[in-house]
This record gives C-alpha cells, sequence and structure tokens, in this order.
C-alpha cells in the first residue's frame, strides 16, 4: 500500500468514525504563500492557499480537477468523490485547504485532497 492509498484510507476512516468535518478544521491549514506551495517550497503536509479559478474539470477516476491560479503560478487542487465539495467556478477568487504533495504523473504541485473551499473578495 503507498502512502496514497494510506492517507485515502484513514481520511475515510476518519469520516465515517467522526463525519466529514473532521478533516476539514481550517486551522489544521495553514495560510501558505501561493508560489512557496507552486514551487515545491512548503514543506508542511497541510496548507491553505489563496487564488483565481482558472478551469475545473472532472476527471475519469471521479476527481474533480481544479487549477488555481495566482496570475502566474498555478496549483492543482483535487476534490475527491470521498470528500465532496461544491466546485467552485471559474473566474472564483476562492482558499482551498488540503493536503500539499506533487503530482508525479503531471509534474505539478497540489492540494489533494483538498477539504475545504470557500470563497474570498
Amino acid at each position: 500500500m503507498n502512502r496514497f492509498h494510506l492517507l485515502s484510507l484513514c481520511i475515510t476512516w476518519a469520516v465515517f468514525l467522526f463525519g466529514q468535518e473532521a478533516v476539514r478544521i481550517p486551522e489544521l491549514y495553514p495560510p501558505a504563500p501561493f508560489a512557496d506551495v507552486a514551487d515545491g517550497k512548503w514543506k508542511r503536509p497541510r496548507a491553505s492557499i489563496i487564488g483565481t479559478v482558472k478551469e475545473v474539470r472532472k476527471e475519469a477516476d471521479g476527481d474533480w480537477h481544479i487549477a488555481l491560479t495566482d496570475g502566474g503560478k498555478l496549483v492543482v487542487c483535487e476534490i475527491i468523490p470521498e470528500l465532496p465539495l461544491k466546485s467552485p467556478a471559474k473566474g472564483d477568487r476562492i482558499r482551498v485547504w488540503g493536503i500539499v504533495r506533487k503530482d508525479l504523473f503531471h509534474g505539478w504541485w497540489e492540494l489533494h485532497p483538498t477539504v475545504g473551499i470557500e470563497k474570498v473578495k
């Protein structure tokens, strides 16, 4: 079992035992500079970032990919079926929090799973 599967299993059990809010507490996800997450310089496992939605699309595996930008850099935020969230619209300015990881297949940094989203001004 790889680390992603173990994390997914832990999240699934936390949701089952304590409800979805158990993994969605925003205070557990410290604010991070967008560029630090996008460039892989953020060294903590959890983060929250603010950016503008560039694209939203549903993947074949059931995940929703949200391409989030700060105007120059990009972070992909993934909503997984086990932790459903309302997808934002293109152009929305949002704060997103979740687990920081590098997608080795695509080469980008992401918040996967994304466990919270809120609109900001």
